[in-house]
């Protein structure tokens, strides 16, 4: 997907801020408040609500006789405002309706067949497979691989908690590139400073891409950026000819630097597929065949895009229901479903475009510590309790985390909504951290 995402105008408001000194230290929370000056913010940094409601005004001015595919930027886009607001449930809710209106245009069309039931060989087939732990497996499968690349939705946060794991897993093998769809066109200088900020990138504004990447600095990945610049040969299919340099840029900026180097790329949704195989520039295939193209190397190539609760169609809930049937009900991390040829077992209508397919475990709408329950299980984070007096009086508010001894230009860790009459949750902050946060509220 294209990062380049236009949001609506934006208006600077001031918020106050509040800074609370958490010290974190085994069995032992601290915390004092204290007012600090109001400061002005850019919406996309601390404006997050707003940003919500901006999006849903621009959906309130398409038409429903719209196609679909006109209003996509703009669902999406309201899709990532929500998951940048903490609110992922709702994110994947707005995203799927749109994907199922979509769907049932296309088959209104004749584009697209129902398939309302699952057919008896994908069921028998999901009776014959394995379940295995989805980090070991990819691992395992990684150590022969120079080029790894995993996809995401860019509404689901979740999966960008299992990114970071996988990140850590990666490092441990010698990968040393780490190359992600967010960062802004042609950059060198992402966090240098040890901190993201809004330059590094638009998906990177949301918190648990901030921990995956404040992570892989730790680690000590290289951060490569590969989008195109737009005013590249516009001979070209849009389209393909982005596929096109976006792996050759990875090639300019990695393997021809060093031959030697092991490749981790994150990319959106379709990237990462590997078929149709490239023959050559803007052929139409995906970047991931681009890259295998032009380096020779075979990339491990993984979607964790199609089964983790959504609701796509008539068919994706009732193959899902019998895929959990497999999963042993206390499984909290995500696996992969091997056949008994020993390869990933492929359900969706484009898996066989990729080498493995995650499966999550049905974790929508559980929470732990009054927040989903994917961060603390899948995400490992740590629970920060939050002070009373920040207690939502009226509607709904957001609390901003951030490590207290980043800038102020600096994204938060966490964002958590909290909301009138309810319980305060914790806020989610990096596993086995320790030192100050600082809370700034958007009410």
């Amino acid at each position: 997907m294209n990062t380049n995402i236009t949001t609506p105008p934006l208006a600077l408001r001031s918020i106050a801020l509040l800074t609370l000194a958490f010290t974190l230290s085994t069995g032992h929370t601290a915390a004092v408040a204290q007012e600090s000056p109001l400061v002005r913010n850019s919406k996309l940094e601390m404006d997050r609500m707003s940003n919500v409601q901006e999006w849903r005004l621009e959906l309130k001015k398409t038409k429903a006789t719209d196609p679909p595919n006109e209003t996509f930027g703009i669902r999406q886009g309201l899709a990532s405002a929500l998951a940048n607001a903490g609110d992922q449930d709702r994110a994947i809710a707005e995203f799927d309706a749109y994907i199922h209106l979509r769907n049932k245009q296309d088959e209104l069309k004749g584009q697209r067949s129902s398939s309302a039931a699952p057919t008896p060989d994908d069921l028998a087939q999901l009776d014959a497979a394995n379940v295995q732990d989805a980090l070991s497996t990819i691992v395992e499968q990684a150590r022969s691989r120079r080029i790894v690349i995993l996809n995401e939705a860019h509404h689901v946060p979740m999966h960008r908690a299992f990114a970071m794991r996988l990140a850590r897993e990666l490092r441990k093998l010698g990968f040393d590139y780490l190359a992600c769809e967010t960062f802004r066109i042609d950059a060198t200088d992402m966090l240098q400073a040890g901190h993201v900020e809004t330059l590094t990138g638009y998906y990177s504004t949301e918190p648990a891409y901030v921990k995956f990447l404040i992570d892989a600095k730790a680690s000590g990945w290289k951060f490569v950026s590969y989008e195109p610049r737009d005013d590249a040969d516009q001979t070209l299919n849009t389209a393909d000819w982005r596929e096109t340099r976006m792996a050759s840029n990875l090639v300019d900026r990695v393997f021809k630097l060093n031959p030697s180097a092991k490749l981790f790329v994150y990319v959106g949704y379709g990237h990462a597929q590997k078929l149709p195989a490239s023959k050559g520039d803007a052929d139409g295939s995906k970047m991931a065949a681009q890259l295998k193209r032009l380096t020779g190397h075979d990339p491990l190539s993984i979607d964790q895009t199609t089964w983790y609760g959504q609701r796509r169609n008539e068919r994706d809930p009732k193959l899902y229901e019998h895929i959990l049937r497999k999963i042993p009900a206390e499984t909290a991390q995500p696996v992969i479903l091997m056949g008994q040829d020993g390869r990933s077992l492929l359900l969706d209508e484009k898996a066989a475009m990729y080498d493995l397919q995650i499966v999550y475990p049905n974790l929508q709408g559980l929470r732990s510590y009054g927040r989903p329950r994917w961060m603390s299980s899948i995400g490992q984070y740590q629970p920060l309790p939050i002070p009373s007096q920040y207690a939502a009086i009226k509607g709904q508010q957001l609390l901003y985390v951030f490590r207290a001894t980043d800038p102020i230009n600096a994204m938060p860790v966490d964002v958590v909504p909290l909301y009138a009459g309810k319980p305060l949750p914790h806020a989610m902050v990096p596993a086995g951290t320790k030192g100050d946060y600082r809370f700034l509220v958007e009410k």
